[in-house]
């Protein structure tokens, strides 16, 4: 058996229910848009707990977490799932969508993530963290988290250009062989 919504019913997560105001059976109107895609994610926990729930790198737990989503709008919160050891969730976060931007590099207010949009590996999104709203830390602990983020941002952006010239010598390597496999030879000249 399969379950199939009745004809104009929507169906959504609590979560996004409560980030729009809307309770069960409230009326809404829904139309589809086309969204830019995400270059650029700012985001920011709602606590310091997320710290202690992802661990020192957490880049992965949120690359895995945002990876499913089809879309992010700026101005709303998502929950995080944090798997344990076993890959089971062990706790959620929610994390606030601070700030989007288009491959442009112009802020917008909704995009929609490569991995739903055909773009796997092809597209990269940077991200960039602002501290928990309710983290305390002094002004030395900000300038070393400051200098570490910026050297970690240093070293994606290397390896980022390295990629894309592999990726440049490849399609050129490829277009090469493929030239030459269709050019006349010697004995059809």
């Amino acid at each position: 058996e399969t379950f199939a919504p009745q004809d104009g019913v929507l169906l959504a997560p609590s979560w996004l229910l409560r980030q729009l105001f809307l309770r069960d059976g409230d009326e809404v109107r829904v139309r589809i848009v086309t969204l830019p895609l995400c270059s650029f994610v700012r985001l920011q926990p709602h606590s310091e707990d997320f710290y202690e729930a992802v661990g020192p790198e957490p880049g992965p737990v949120l690359q895995a977490a945002l990876a499913p989503l089809p879309a992010l709008t700026a101005g709303l919160s998502v929950p995080i799932e944090v798997p344990g050891e076993c890959m089971a969730v062990v706790r959620q976060v929610m994390i606030f969508i601070a700030r989007l931007e288009d491959e442009n590099g112009a802020e917008i207010l909704a995009a929609k993530m490569p991995a739903n949009a055909g773009q796997l590996g092809e597209h990269e999104v940077r991200v960039d963290f602002l501290p928990a709203a309710d983290l305390a830390e002094s002004g030395s602990e900000f300038r070393t988290r400051v200098d570490e983020f910026k050297e970690h941002a240093c070293k994606l952006e290397k390896l980022a250009e390295e990629r894309r010239a592999s990726w440049r010598e490849e399609r050129l390597a490829a277009a090469a062989s493929v030239a030459a496999a269709s050019a006349p030879g010697p004995e059809e000249r």
